[in-house]
Formats: C-alpha cells, structure tokens, sequence
C-alpha cells in the first residue's frame, strides 16, 4: 500500500510490518526515463552536422579547381542528389529522421547553384569593391 506522507509530500510505502518504507528511486531509474524522453536526441543533432557538412563541402568547393577540395565537393554532391535510402547516414535517411524534405534541399541547392553561375568570380587578390588592394594603395 503506497501512503503520502502530509508534511514532506512524499510518498512512503507501508510494509507488511506496517512500518512506513520511503519510496526510492534509484538514478538509474529516473534517467532512464529522462533518456527515453530525449531519445534519438543525440543522433538527430549527428545528422544534423552531417547534413550541415555537406552543404558547406558543396558551397564552398563548387569552384575549387585544386583536385582534392574538387573531390569534396564532388563526394558532397553525389551524396547530396543520392536517393539511397539503405544507409542510416545517407542523405534521404537523414532527411527523413529530421523532417525535412529532400526535394527542397536539392532545389535550394539547385537555386543557389544557379545564382552563383550568374555572378561573376573575383578574380584572387581582389577586395569586395573589385579593385585590387595593391592598386588603392
């Protein structure tokens, strides 16, 4: 029989001696129940970095001409338009874990893939203004 106890507000059990007993809750116990709340947290927040990755590989290596920082953003682009679904970490399973749409991903990637073509590179060594810090001076 559970009994509450009127001045501490906590619950005590009566035993069959009819002595009161406290009611323990061991920190495994309550945890595991904190745990089961947040469940998944920690893996969502892993592929939430995974995803952020890739799009900054894909961003900022678009217009790489070195071969190894061409080769990411190669591997990030093949990841990013995959529509394997087998892997835990591929790219629609993560979508599918964090609620957002692939096919928005890829169109906004797409858009901002079309609106970098339109603008012109800055040639190196050149500041914001277009003209090269050496000739200001």
């Amino acid at each position: 029989m559970i009994e509450l106890d009127i001045e501490s507000g906590a619950s005590a059990r009566t035993s069959p001696c009819g002595c009161s007993v406290p009611e323990v809750v061991l920190p495994g116990q309550f945890y595991a129940t904190v745990r089961s709340q947040r469940a998944g947290e920690r893996e969502r927040l892993l592929m939430l970095a995974v995803l952020e990755d890739a799009i900054t590989c894909y961003q900022r290596y678009a217009r790489a001409r070195a071969p190894a920082a061409r080769q990411l953003f190669e591997d990030a682009r093949a990841w990013l338009e995959s529509e394997d679904r087998s892997v835990l970490f591929s790219f629609e399973s993560i979508c599918d874990a964090l609620e957002i749409s692939p096919g928005f991903v890829r169109r906004r990637m797409h858009e901002w893939e079309e609106h970098r073509v339109r603008v012109p590179r800055r040639p190196r060594g050149q500041g914001r203004s277009g003209v090269d810090p050496v000739e200001r001076a």
